[in-house]
């Protein structure tokens, strides 16, 4: 699953992307974007 499908999914199901960040994975050695998403119910 890449990270459209999951955008998608999570949509669907009520949430809303709110914004975007990058953060640094000592595990990976890399930068990995992260999908912020904001649930009202």
């Amino acid at each position: 699953m890449n990270v459209v499908d999951v955008d998608r999914v999570l949509e669907r199901c009520g949430f809303v992307a709110i914004g975007r960040d990058a953060s640094f994975v000592p595990a990976r050695g890399e930068e990995v974007e992260e999908l912020i998403f904001h649930l009202d119910r």
